[in-house]
């Protein structure tokens, strides 16, 4: 396709409608406009973040990213985060999707952004290394089962009676009475009109690590409250009457499986016993809740990650993190590259 027949352009008003439909066409199911909304659009951050390529008055490819502020080192600024990227099937192979991403990135350096960052499958083939998007490491998912027999028994939809009581030995022998301290745990509203736990929790997690997105009030609201298509919990931990952390996580049941994600688990000064004090009270609150299973995100070679691994947790599938610097000066790759530089969670990206 000859760049004359091709149009790239940034987000009109009422975009998303033709957004819903490129993705039906793309992926088989249809996201709602609510959706759409709340994703890519609801933020308004001082850059265009939506991007769509047309071809004969119809759009025919998009590439966008969840705004998100950040702080790389001692600078601070805005994250594009990719996600959606696709390009209609009668449009693949010709140009479509680089031609794309090299207009997007020409204007996302110029209007500021300093890091691009995402999760690139492997369609993306060799654009990650033309546009100088890196590997940085690797994000794996861990599961804990959490009712193993209760798991079973619906699936194969038998023995339920027999399960539940399995099940209740083997959480009292491996979860129960084993924390250090006591842990409470309360149901929290963010308040981004006044000074909330969120903000000092955040600020206080963010200062043992050089690179973080801004964790706030703010930011779990707009990130995990306002989200249309998923109901997230959000939880304050206390221990000797003092903030502990917050947890973030959502509850989701098929066919009579439970199973339960962890969005967030932020402590106050990221050490891997709060945070494993932290989790295990949660999960408590998952057993009782009635979930098979949970699943959380980490970086292996972390202390977050060793926190789930010694609570039980067993690595599964992972990601490759990608990620492509816009401004010089700010940080190096290599920087960038070292797991523990990083508070990650997860909740960056749209996978939870």
């Amino acid at each position: 396709m000859t760049s004359s027949e091709l149009r790239i352009r940034p987000y009109e008003r009422g975009d998303e409608h033709a957004l819903a439909d490129l993705f039906e066409r793309c992926f088989g199911f249809r996201r709602e406009l609510d959706y759409w909304r709340w994703k890519l659009i609801s933020e308004v951050p001082p850059f265009e973040n939506v991007w769509f390529a047309e071809a004969g008055g119809e759009v025919i490819g998009h590439y966008g990213a969840m705004p998100v502020r950040v702080q790389l080192g001692e600078r601070r600024g805005w994250l594009a985060v990719i996600v959606d990227v696709m390009v209609a099937p009668s449009s693949r192979r010709r140009g479509v999707l680089s031609s794309l991403i090299a207009a997007v990135h020409r204007a996302w350096r110029a209007q500021g952004v300093l890091l691009v960052i995402g999760l690139p499958n492997q369609q993306w083939g060799s654009r990650t290394r033309v546009f100088n998007l890196p590997r940085l490491f690797t994000l794996q998912w861990l599961t804990l089962r959490l009712r193993p027999a209760g798991h079973l028994a619906a699936r194969i939809n038998a023995f339920s009676q027999l399960a539940a009581p399995l099940d209740a030995l083997r959480y009292r022998y491996f979860f129960a009475n084993r924390t250090r301290r006591d842990v409470t745990l309360m149901e929290h509203e963010p308040s981004i009109k006044q000074r909330d736990p969120l903000d000092e929790i955040g600020a206080l997690a963010m200062q043992a690590h050089r690179f973080s997105i801004l964790r706030d009030a703010s930011w779990i609201q707009q990130r995990y409250v306002s989200c249309p298509a998923q109901k997230y919990r959000v939880l304050l931990a206390s221990a000797d009457a003092a903030n502990l952390g917050y947890c973030v996580y959502a509850i989701r049941e098929v066919d009579r499986i439970r199973s339960a994600v962890f969005a967030e688990t932020i402590t106050r000064f990221e050490k891997e016993s709060a945070v494993s004090e932290m989790v295990r009270a949660v999960v408590g609150r998952m057993y009782h809740e009635g979930v098979h299973y949970v699943r959380a995100l980490a970086i292996p070679g972390t202390s977050r990650y060793e926190a789930y691994r010694n609570l039980g947790f067993v690595p599964r599938e992972n990601f490759n993190v990608h990620a492509g610097l816009l401004q010089t000066g700010t940080v190096s790759l290599e920087a960038l590259s070292t797991p523990e530089g990083w508070l990650m969670t997860g909740g960056e990206f749209d996978v939870v």
